[in-house]
């Protein structure tokens, strides 16, 4: 699962509240300072991606 927003708070309030609903998942934060794509819920700036460089682990989803 992509979860994509344009603010940190937002990305780390869904973290915090798909967490408490699929406590068996695993969670990853996908941003300028962090880059897990590999969990089972990604939860992605919508800046982060935009950048060609950073989107490559995403091809299926993002076109640019």
């Amino acid at each position: 699962m992509l979860f994509v927003a344009h603010r940190e708070e937002l990305l780390q309030q869904a973290t915090y509240s798909f967490r408490h609903v699929l406590p068996e998942r695993s969670y990853g934060l996908y941003n300028g300072q962090s880059k897990d794509g590999q969990s089972n819920c990604v939860f992605a700036s919508i800046y982060t991606l935009g950048m060609k460089s950073i989107a490559k682990p995403f091809p299926q989803i993002i076109s640019i």
